[in-house]
């Protein structure tokens, strides 16, 4: 049946538009304006974190736009084959996350390392990560510059003529050449700083506080966006800021002026020193399993495939309607299609935790769960930064010349007739959208982390980022070979594409599958929530508990008591150095309370009111010495057991004075070995040790001395297995409960290594998990802190299931 081309295909952009960006946005900000109490952070705090975020946009923009601009100059001239190789290695740069090329510099200093001793001897390790994350940013972010000169600025002959003519100093070429390009170079400078403004993962790995990962701290603590004004209005700024200068770029036609072909050997020589070598690097010197790692997380990569293939597929809607709406006669409609072009660009560089904000308010305040709760969410939430890159390719398939014509002269066509008409330049633009939506929807962390519903299996995108953060470099190159795959497929189909396309496309190309039955423990009762008040959390880690208290640390770097039915009694700011925050907690049969003060290498003791009577340990591979001490138990024979992952993988022996007696264990997944031992039960009747060993998912006993006695379960999901154990405790003389932050559940196992009960599963409601980190005993229960959900659950006795 013949129709208006532009009627259904723009209900249908228009519709897109509307579900994913306008009504998430109006709803969200209306249902936070009604909200009373609104609190709001002090002035002075947010505009510090802007200037800090202009200043690192700028520097990053500047140095970046030094390196790509004469580049791009020089890209024009080369020969065809070249620059399509070149144009191959720009993309899979951009399609590859930022953070990637962070943590490959990163690990260029690993803990346990000379280079990484000296930095922490001299108290440089702050400055190191800032140095790492300014060679990170700028190595993924010049190619941007690069393409954007080479699309406009073209290569020109003239001024090389005059040069030799007048025979022209080297620094007078220079002057002469930014002049004439000034308006190219601010516009990289300007484009590279907003990309690099709405960066977060890169800028909470080294941390930095700048306003995206502020803003989702804020909202995470159960605060709204208007309680942090000045940062939430700046986000937003720059977005738009963003929109104009991507819009103004696009607009942009010049027409290119052939040079004399050149060299293409320093551009691959930069880009392989930037970008390429430590991606290389990391990959030899990192024994990476993969064929263990695709065992482990198939269901996780499964269902980020097909989260992935949900974006595609909208953003080929998308793609066709943009076209249509472009080509349309009527000037309303190409009004409407401009508007839509810029809305998807301002909501592409807005802050992730926007995004979260209005996702959050308007799916699931609102009572629509089922979209909350389900992977569809994550689909929305990647298609705010892959629609762009769908509506500014239909603007590009729009703008030829023949099509065109085509409809100016018959306005009037079935949607058969009008994807035949597009079809030449649908072809090649669809290719590119669907390997720049795969390449984004797999390695996009903040949105996902944030959004991801608990289940059994996450994204593979929250694995990468819980892979980074707790140093388990094996995992993070397994997950990144996988998105450099994708990346690098994606590059070399674009590189034989239209290369306009490709500039414009690749500024900013930046159902679960349970294994197991989910089993809600019955009667669990929460303790807190997010937030920074008393009595609330910010993903708590350490617990521990005695006979009359419990104790809790979390990453806002203050430890709370409690009593063992979840009642606050005090709390108090630690002492810390702003590295990073402890991992691990214990009580003393004193009451003193040990501190696994893990990124400040140190042990430290306090006692009930906060005051400190000693500490112990220091940087470094030695006797007594730490790299990130993880737990504390203490023997029967008066000794301190302390775990510690980062190179030495080991425990170490103590009295309790802190001198140091003896030590066991290395590096490896043998016998003798660990990676990561997190935290050790003593046994009641035998004093043997039973250890987390969350690297190698499994429990090790030992005896005091270090003697392996036995190994219990192996990596994976089924019953029985483990997956990433960080917690453990024994809940009678022969049986142990373990906590897997990697399973979201706890498991039962018999002193002699039997299975004998699961329990809990993903989810936030009670008696359900996300990524549990630890659990301690209480009279009659157990407590647990369950991490992802930001809150504790106190739960029965496990005896009386």
């Amino acid at each position: 049946m013949a129709i208006k081309k532009n009627n259904f295909l723009t209900f249908i952009g228009l519709g897109i538009v509307f579900v994913v960006v306008v009504y998430p946005a109006i709803l969200s900000l209306f249902l936070v304006s009604v909200k009373s109490e609104i609190s709001s952070v002090s002035s002075p705090s947010s505009m510090e974190i802007v200037l800090r975020t202009m200043i690192w946009s700028f520097f990053v923009g500047i140095v970046a736009t030094a390196i790509g601009w004469p580049v791009g100059i020089r890209l024009v001239s080369l020969k065809r084959n070249s620059q399509r190789a070149l144009l191959a290695m720009f993309v899979m740069t951009l399609i590859i996350p930022a953070y990637a090329i962070f943590y490959v510099w990163w690990q260029a200093w690993p803990s346990g390392t000379w280079l990484h001793a000296i930095i922490v001897e001299h108290g440089y390790l702050g400055v190191a990560s800032k140095i790492c994350l300014a060679i990170a940013l700028i190595a993924w972010s010049w190619p941007i510059p690069a393409l954007v000169s080479s699309m406009i600025a073209r290569s020109d002959n003239t001024l090389s003529i005059l040069h030799q003519l007048d025979n022209t100093s080297f620094f007078r070429k220079i002057v002469l050449r930014i002049q004439k390009d000034i308006k190219i170079i601010s516009l990289s400078i300007l484009i590279v700083a907003a990309i690099t403004a709405s960066n977060t993962t890169c800028f909470d790995l080294a941390q930095v506080v700048t306003i995206g990962n502020e803003l989702r701290s804020v909202i995470a603590s159960g605060n709204s966006l208007f309680s942090v004004p000045l940062l939430s209005f700046s986000g937003l700024t720059i977005a738009v800021i963003s929109a104009v200068l991507l819009i103004r770029f696009s607009s942009k036609s010049q027409v290119s002026i052939q040079a004399k072909h050149k060299t293409a050997t320093p551009i691959f020589i930069l880009w392989f020193a930037l970008s390429g070598l430590p991606l290389f690097v990391t990959f030899i010197i990192t024994k990476s399993n993969i064929m263990e790692f695709i065992k482990l997380y198939q269901g996780d990569i499964a269902k980020s495939l097909l989260i992935a293939f949900g974006v595609a597929c909208v953003s080929v809607f998308i793609l066709i309607a943009s076209a249509t709406m472009h080509l349309s006669s009527s000037s309303a409609t190409k009004t409407i299609a401009k508007g839509i072009d810029f809305s998807w660009i301002v909501v592409a560089f807005l802050p992730a935790s926007i995004i979260v904000s209005f996702y959050s308010i308007s799916w699931h305040s609102t009572g629509i769960d089922w979209m909350y709760r389900t992977p569809v969410i994550l689909i929305f939430a990647h298609l705010t930064k892959v629609g762009f890159v769908a509506s500014l390719g239909g603007k590009w398939v729009a703008s030829c010349s023949s099509i065109k014509t085509l409809f100016a002269l018959d306005n009037t066509q079935s949607i058969k007739q009008t994807l035949t008409a597009l079809f030449p330049r649908l072809v090649i633009s669809c290719v590119v959208l669907v390997g720049v939506s795969f390449a984004v929807s797999l390695s996009e962390v903040a949105l996902t982390n944030q959004l991801s519903p608990p289940s059994t299996n996450q994204p593979i995108a929250v694995a990468l980022l819980n892979a980074m953060h707790y140093q388990r470099p094996q995992t993070v190159i397994s997950a990144l070979l996988i998105v450099i795959l994708v990346a690098g497929c994606s590059g070399l189909v674009i590189a034989f594409a239209n290369r306009k396309l490709v500039t414009l496309l690749c500024i900013v190309c930046i159902g679960s599958c349970n294994s197991y039955e989910q089993n809600p423990i019955a009667d669990a009762i929460q303790i807190g929530g997010a937030g920074r008040s008393d009595g609330r959390f910010t993903t708590p880690r350490a617990i521990a508990t005695n006979n009359d208290v419990v104790v809790v640390i979390d990453k806002s770097g203050r430890l709370q008591k409690f009593n063992h039915d979840g009642v606050f009694l005090s709390s108090w700011e630690l002492k810390l150095s702003g590295t990073g925050y402890p991992t691990g907690v214990s009580i003393d049969s004193d009451g003193s309370i040990w501190i696994a003060d893990t990124h400040q290498q140190r042990i430290l003791v306090l006692n009930q009111d906060g005051k400190e009577l000693f500490h112990f340990g220091s940087y470094g591979t030695e006797d007594g010495q730490f790299l990130y001490p993880t737990d504390i138990a203490f023997g029967k024979q008066g000794e301190v057991f302390v775990s510690e992952y980062g190179g030495n993988e080991r425990i170490n022996v103590f009295n309790l004075s802190g001198e140091f007696q003896y030590a066991f264990g290395h590096f490896g997944s043998d016998e003798e070995g660990f990676i990561r031992p997190q935290s050790i039960a003593i046994s009641p009747t035998t004093g043997n040790l039973f250890i987390t060993d969350a690297g190698n998912h499994r429990i090790v006993e030992r005896t005091p001395k270090g003697e392996v006695v036995q190994i219990i379960a192996s990596a994976g999901r089924e019953i029985g297995e483990l997956l990433y154990p960080y917690g453990i405790v024994f809940d009678s003389d022969n049986s142990i409960i373990v906590c897997e932050f990697g399973n979201n559940r706890l498991q039962r196992f018999s002193t002699d290594g039997e299975v004998i009960e699961v329990f809990g599963g993903a989810g936030d409601t009670n008696g359900l998990f996300k990524t549990p980190w630890a659990i301690e005993i209480v009279p009659n229960g157990f407590i647990v802190a369950d991490t992802g959900n930001n809150r504790l659950q106190r739960l029965p006795d496990m005896m009386a299931f």
